[in-house]
């Protein structure tokens, strides 16, 4: 599909339950970021849940094939709400900023691409939700039951779409989502939420992996410090309606934590479904 506002097209991929063409229920939705990259070990991680999770549909949204070489620069474009998204409020930002042109460095000659544009979120989130679903809902029966699921700067986009547009989905999953970019943006957002509601009506889950604090780059980004910052700040609006769970994943770090999050977080925000 290629969106109004967005600048290259996306594959959708759907997995449907067991049991979908045999009466006419209605499933919620689980919805991944990254689909081109995490769908099929999601799918597999879904399975094993069966009899601790509700059957859902499942939607990927990510790369085409042709362009996965590009995935580094879409993503960073598709996921951050801000232009300046190298810009950090890290404690360790020094150490990351120097970090980050041996990272640029190796995507270039990986053949990744290195992301030179940003701040494309708001037009993401709007083909999310204004286009993808309306389309999906026409062909398939989902029900009003929306979890969205994002891991890095997929789990930094669910941070965003969390405070800018919080009644899209009913449950979030961010998982090792970096939170001091855009010089403090997201916390700025989240104060600017906070001035002009006195709800937030969604049931979130914060995770990361206790190895992140210690990896190399990742820890310059600050992933657990800033999470576990939003954690406490949404914590102390006492927000009647939200309901907040914070998840570190002993001996995880950050490629490991993906389906730790994603199985805990199923578990955890379903398993009263």
């Amino acid at each position: 599909m290629h969106g109004k506002q967005l600048p290259w097209d996306h594959e959708i991929q759907i997995a449907l339950p067991p049991g979908y063409d045999q009466g006419d229920a209605r499933y919620p939705v689980l919805w991944l970021m990254d689909g081109h990259a995490i769908f099929a070990e999601s799918l597999n991680t879904v399975r094993r849940l069966t009899t601790q999770v509700p059957r859902m549909i499942i939607v990927g949204v990510g790369v085409p094939p042709e362009a996965v070489e590009e995935f580094q620069t879409r993503r960073a474009y598709d996921f951050s709400p801000f232009d300046d998204w190298k810009r950090t409020t890290a404690p360790g930002r020094d150490v990351f900023n120097e970090a980050n042109k041996a990272l640029d460095e190796f995507t270039r000659q990986s053949g990744m691409g290195v992301a030179e544009r940003a701040g494309g979120a708001p037009h993401f989130l709007s083909f999310l939700l204004d286009e993808v679903r309306p389309a999906l809902a026409k062909k398939y029966r989902l029900a009003d039951q929306h979890i969205l699921f994002g891991h890095s700067s997929g789990g930094t986009f669910c941070t965003y779409a969390l405070l800018a547009r919080p009644e899209g989905f009913q449950k979030y999953i961010c998982s090792s989502a970096g939170l001091y970019g855009g010089n403090g943006y997201f916390f700025e957002l989240e104060n600017r939420y906070a001035r002009t509601h006195d709800d937030l009506k969604a049931e979130v889950l914060f995770a990361a992996g206790e190895e992140e604090v210690t990896q190399p780059t990742i820890a310059g980004i600050g992933l657990v410090s800033s999470t576990s910052r939003m954690a406490e700040v949404l914590t102390e609006r006492k927000y009647p309606s939200l309901e907040l769970r914070m998840r570190f994943f002993p001996a995880e770090d950050h490629a490991t934590t993906l389906p730790r999050s994603l199985s805990w977080g199923l578990r955890t925000l379903l398993k009263a479904e």
